[in-house]
């Protein structure tokens, strides 16, 4: 029979145990806290959450201090109102719903809830319902549309003026599409037509009255006129998604009929072949042939059906055109040498070899550009492609080639002082704008110790960089992502971490130390150590969580003295990590602890402690104190009375 006392109070083990480490899964407390909780495999139990109560099929449950009563707190914040778990959750599943607990409440909301990022991340073993969320959507959900920005649309200019101006400021995907099909009454002619006439305002050079642009440079300037932090044809790409499927098939049909002339590819290269071929029915016989011509091309094919083709294309950036415009020009001028004859000639087949494949290509041209550019604007726009194409590797999970460009441009080639400092700030304007996407490898374990070897390679501008931001950042998700890859690049480049243990800002000292405990190793001991004694009780606390694990021994005496804090949180975590300490010499610790004037407030803790820890010399140094018939000065009698007292009780 399923006791929901006992569930409960494993929970409460569980939460507990990930409050203090900062890898709670793989704690014995916290496996142990999991396989009681291994009684409900085949079944499920579910828990109504008060203010200050939990009950479980209309009983109350008991809850006692400690995890259990700060569980409750949690779910109360979070407005849980039913939790209910479903079959034995696995530890992964468990932990990830102890980190949305830890999360800022009004965040996970914002983010839709707790159901919704379990959901999310595929954890169906714990279901909660939150008061007030399913209110809030059942209300009226289409007040929010209206939004708070202000665009200027001109002075009754066009639809497509308005479109556009909407874009270039900086309107959200959802708000662009939805402007397309209030202003046109929901016509799929009319959204297909004003969408087109937007895009060739924002992109002039993609009218198909106007002729293209040349050549590379002034292609690439042309991709890069929007503002850096969100170019207009993201915008479009992601508005196109959501209007009518109908307009989506004539705007395809249109872009499809002009994609050769100027930018009209642009915006054809933003889709995956997966999101072609779903369009792929709605399209009239002609302008499918030319849907298949299109995919011929990205793939570089001159045969092959639809179906064998659209799954191949992916998404293009504004690097592909520059990448495949240099190899068309390197291949021609190894030709010209070849036709030449003699040693030239033989040059020529030892570059073809150097550079034989696509991919060989593209880095060879990635390095040589960066090492010959001199203009500062042009080498700005090649690092920045060049950043990019490294992004996309890695989001597309194919590190080894990531690796590969990221050494051509720092490792192999000859860059200049003032070139390497272009390098390194183009990387940092990388980390800025894609972190996310490092963020993700970073946590997959296929591909994190290439991870930690592309960032390393990035440099210690890069973690310098990724701290000062982590110093700022007010969410607390965008700090979670930040602290993950500073976890990565530390491992290399130590000192911008350390250098923030100095901070004013409490939470700064404390996100170091806390990066500093997840990489690991002793080189943080002698920095972590005066942490102990920090003005402010949290960065005390992190700052045991992290030294206990990495130096068990150098950390037993300021945890033996935390006992004494004057927070209960410090005293409580102290307690706790000296019970599963595995030092050596917490025991001489505690002995001279519980004889120390200092300890006054602590002495009953440390004889507990002492009798809880049970080896040889620890109750024999309670029997020893506890035996003495007259003891002249109080703190000794205090520690006789204390010893008396745990060996009494278990007598």
């Amino acid at each position: 029979m399923i006791d929901p006392v006992e569930i409960f109070d494993a929970l409460g083990i569980g939460w507990g145990v990930h409050e203090l480490y900062p890898n709670p899964v793989e704690q014995h407390a916290f496996q142990s806290a999991v396989g009681r909780l291994e009684g409900l495999a085949g079944s499920s139990i579910t828990y109504e959450i008060g203010a200050g109560s939990v009950s479980c099929s209309g009983e109350a449950l008991p809850i006692e201090r400690g995890g259990t009563a700060r569980l409750s707190l949690r779910l109360f914040v979070h407005e849980v109102e039913w939790l209910e778990l479903v079959g034995a959750p696995a530890p992964d599943d468990l932990n990830q719903f102890f980190a949305l607990l830890a999360a800022d409440e009004e965040t996970v909301r914002a983010g839709g809830g707790i159901a919704q990022k379990l959901q999310e991340a595929d954890v169906w073993s714990v279901s909660v319902t939150q008061r007030g969320l399913l209110t809030e959507l059942l209300e009226a959900p289409w007040e929010q549309r209206e939004s708070d920005q202000e665009y200027d649309t001109g002075d009754g200019g066009s639809r497509a003026t308005k479109l556009a101006r909407m874009v270039a400021s900086g309107a959200k995907p959802e708000e662009v599409a939805a402007a397309l099909v209030e202003d046109n009454d929901g016509d799929p002619d009319q959204i297909a037509e004003s969408f087109g006439a937007a895009y060739r305002v924002v992109y002039p050079d993609s009218d198909p009255a106007g002729g293209g642009a040349e050549t590379v440079p002034e292609m690439l300037t042309a991709y890069r006129n929007a503002p850096r932090t969100r170019p207009p044809v993201d915008t479009f790409a992601e508005a196109f998604f959501l209007i009518p499927v109908e307009a989506q098939a004539r705007i395809l049909s249109d872009f499809l009929a002009h994609r050769e002339e100027g930018l009209h590819s642009l915006l054809l290269d933003q889709f995956a072949g997966v999101e072609l071929a779903e369009l792929a029915p709605h399209l009239e016989s002609d302008t499918f042939a030319e849907l298949v011509r299109y995919a011929r091309d990205v793939v570089e094919s001159d045969t092959g059906s639809a179906d064998e083709l659209l799954p191949l294309v992916s998404a293009a950036r504004e690097v592909k055109v520059a990448r495949m415009s240099a190899a068309g020009r390197i291949r021609e001028m190894i030709e010209g040498i070849g036709g030449l004859g003699g040693a030239t000639g033989g040059l020529a087949g030892k570059l073809r070899a150097e550079i034989a494949g696509v991919d060989d290509l593209s880095i060879h041209v990635a390095r040589s550009l960066l090492e010959i550019e001199e203009r500062p604007d042009r080498m700005s726009r090649i690092v920045e492609a060049w950043g990019q194409r490294i992004s996309d590797q890695v989001a597309a999970g194919t590190m080894e080639r990531a690796l590969r460009l990221a050494r051509a441009g720092l490792v192999e080639a000859d860059l200049s002082p003032s070139k390497r400092a272009a390098v390194e700030a183009g990387l940092v304007e990388l980390l800025r704008s894609d972190f996310a996407v490092f963020n993700e490898a970073a946590h997959d374990p296929d591909r994190r110790a290439e991870m930690a070897e592309l960032l390393g390679l990035f440099g210690q501008p890069a973690a310098i960089h990724l701290m000062e931001r982590l110093s700022v950042e007010e969410d607390p998700a965008t700090r979670r992502v930040l602290i993950s890859l500073l976890v990565v690049v530390g491992g290399s480049f130590s000192d911008p971490i350390v250098r923030f243990f100095k901070a004013p800002e409490w939470y700064v000292v404390r996100n170091a130390v806390a990066i500093a405990g997840k990489i690991g190793g002793r080189k943080w001991v002698p920095h972590l150590g005066p942490l102990l004694s920090h003005a402010d009780h949290r960065v005390v606390v992190e700052t045991m969580r992290a030294l206990a694990p990495l130096a068990p021994d150098e950390a037993s005496a300021g945890l033996v003295r935390s006992l004494a804090h004057e927070h209960p949180r410090v005293r409580e975590t102290a307690l706790l990590l000296l019970k599963d300490s595995s030092s050596s010499a917490r025991v001489d610790h505690l002995c001279d602890a519980l004889l120390d004037p200092a300890m006054d407030e602590a002495r009953d803790e440390i004889a507990e402690l002492l009798f809880d820890i049970g080896t040889e010399q620890a109750i024999g140094a309670l029997r020893q104190i506890a035996r003495k018939p007259f003891i002249i000065n109080a703190t000794g009698r205090q520690a006789r009375k204390s010893a008396r007292l745990v060996l009494g009780r278990a007598a």
